[in-house]
């Protein structure tokens, strides 16, 4: 009982229940996308708490919310609109395994810009740096992003190549 209301169709029968009111299992099941065997477990573990009542009305058993229940489910309404409320203000950042990576790419080759930018460098430095560049922008050039985000990313990272390599011509 204790984690039955943290688990989506426990949950969604007590929303399902405030919203339409009484209604027989084989309803609560289709209404949640649940069987109708583990819809009538969650209710029979919701009926001992008090949390929900049901009445047998010839073959067919119907559900109720007790009062109890009614405060219950307002509280995970509340609960929920708390959160889709939250995830409104401030979309969660949404990172991919290719945005990663385009990130890791980007802080690298700042870090290796402003080296460059920093010192004087010697003719072996900027073979070593041309080498270390030559890889990046082949690792930059395989990833794929599929979104804006992604593309964008790639083309900031790779003008950010562009800009290293032309420090680099300058001392060759």
């Amino acid at each position: 009982m204790d984690d039955i209301f943290f688990h989506e169709k426990g949950k969604m029968i007590l929303l399902t229940l405030k919203k339409h009111g009484g209604q027989n299992i084989t309803e609560i099941a289709s209404g949640i996308g649940g069987t109708y065997a583990h819809t009538f477990n969650l209710l029979k573990e919701m009926e001992g708490p008090g949390i929900i009542k049901s009445t047998k009305e010839g073959r067919a058993k119907y559900i109720k919310l007790t009062p109890r229940g009614e405060r219950l489910a307002k509280l995970v309404m509340d609960f929920e609109n708390t959160l889709k409320k939250k995830g409104k203000t401030k979309a969660p950042a949404r990172t991919t395994p290719t945005h990663e990576k385009l990130e890791k790419y980007r802080d690298s080759l700042e870090s290796i810009a402003k080296d460059i930018k920093s010192k004087k460098l010697m003719k072996n430095d900027v073979g070593k740096y041309s080498r270390i560049l030559g890889r990046y922008k082949s690792l930059i050039l395989r990833l794929r992003p599929r979104d804006k985000t992604g593309k964008d990313l790639k083309s900031e990272v790779l003008s950010l190549v562009g800009e290293i390599e032309s420090v680099l011509r300058a001392y060759r």
